[in-house]
């Protein structure tokens, strides 16, 4: 898979950083929250990732409330 462009997906990454704020989600629950499809979820997640501190952990989805690999920004 190429490395995205930073300039593609910048307002994507925009949002999901915005449901981060506050919780630590899991995938699906970032999906649904934002309706991006998965490919535009995945290339704005590796934008955050360069540009934020993004806090990856198994624990309790604050949303499903299901214990899996979560993502919040620090």
């Amino acid at each position: 898979m190429p490395i995205p462009d930073p300039s593609e997906g910048s307002g994507d990454a925009r949002l999901i950083a915005s449901v981060l704020l506050d919780a630590a989600l899991c995938v699906d629950c970032i999906m649904k929250k934002t309706s991006l499809a998965a490919q535009r979820f995945y290339v704005a997640l590796f934008i955050i990732a360069q540009t934020r501190e993004l806090e990856i952990s198994r624990s309790r989805c604050s949303d499903c409330m299901i214990t899996k690999h979560v993502y919040k920004l620090r």
